[in-house]
């Protein structure tokens, strides 16, 4: 997902291109744990494990949670895995 950011006098204005077929901008949290269940890969739980300097066992509990900081570190690992996999397939 890119983000541009545009100046104009003292404001920002955030311009936001979506791919439409897998990623999309959730905004409700229920939205973003049902994607993140969907679209979860081996390894992300090890990723965020590293991140959060946890072990996989206290991120899996965590998610089972619902640990709304989790859940957002994962939509990102996700975010930018997909947005990784769309930039190499459409420069090759």
């Amino acid at each position: 997902m890119y983000l541009k950011y545009l100046l104009i006098s003292t404001k920002c204005i955030y311009l936001q291109y979506q791919n439409i077929i897998t990623m999309t901008k959730i905004q409700d949290f229920n939205e973003v744990v049902r994607f993140c269940e969907q679209k979860k890969q081996t390894g992300d739980v090890q990723t965020i494990a590293r991140m959060f300097g946890f072990t996989t066992d206290a991120i899996r509990m965590r998610l089972s949670r619902k640990h709304e900081e989790t859940y957002k570190a994962l939509y990102k690992v996700i975010e930018q895995r997909e947005n990784l996999i769309k930039e190499y397939q459409t420069s090759n």
